[in-house]
């Protein structure tokens, strides 16, 4: 998957990201690192989101967003990300490594969110009593998040291309130092 991944032309955004989680001895911060690829999507949702609802061009929807912040949560984002375009088979097996209760949430995509969400909460802020991570399949974790964020970008990869083309965020590539 993680090959698969970086094989995508809209990885570009996010090969820094993942080249960091690979190379790093700890796996939590492998975990943050691809948390990191859905976090690049928030704005980029925002303006698929207003491109289609409004019928105007990804470029324009850019702009707005760029204009304007958005008040989202974090976890609100993610939400909206999965739920449109994560495929839900994947957020099936965030589910099952996750040991909260079938009662927690009903939704699968609120589900993989909350988990997702409480890892990438439970290793960025230390807080008295917080969960101990020491019995998370970090290993299990990790494929899994990765597997959800190849499904994230296979679908939108031609959308981040042309806002990622359109707005010049991309640097020409170099062939030389």
């Amino acid at each position: 998957s993680l090959k698969q991944l970086f094989l995508l032309e809209s990885s570009r955004s996010i090969a820094g990201s993942l080249l960091n989680g690979i190379q790093n001895p700890l796996i939590e911060y492998t975990y943050l690192q691809v948390y990191q690829c859905i976090e690049y999507l928030f704005r980029l949702n925002n303006c698929f989101t207003i491109s289609e609802e409004h019928d105007i061009s990804l470029n324009t929807a850019m702009d707005i967003v760029l204009a304007h912040e958005f008040k989202s949560s974090e976890s609100e984002n993610l939400f909206q990300v999965l739920r449109k375009y994560a495929t839900q088979s994947y957020l099936e097996v965030i589910v099952d490594i996750s040991p909260m209760s079938a009662s927690d949430e009903n939704d699968i995509y609120q589900k993989a969110t909350a988990y997702i969400y409480k890892l990438r909460c439970n290793i960025a802020h230390l807080r008295y009593k917080q969960d101990d991570t020491s019995n998370v399949s970090w290993t299990r974790c990790v494929n899994a998040l990765v597997d959800v964020v190849l499904s994230i970008y296979q679908k939108c990869d031609s959308k981040i291309i042309s806002v990622c083309t359109d707005q010049n965020a991309w640097l020409p590539f170099s062939m030389g130092g």
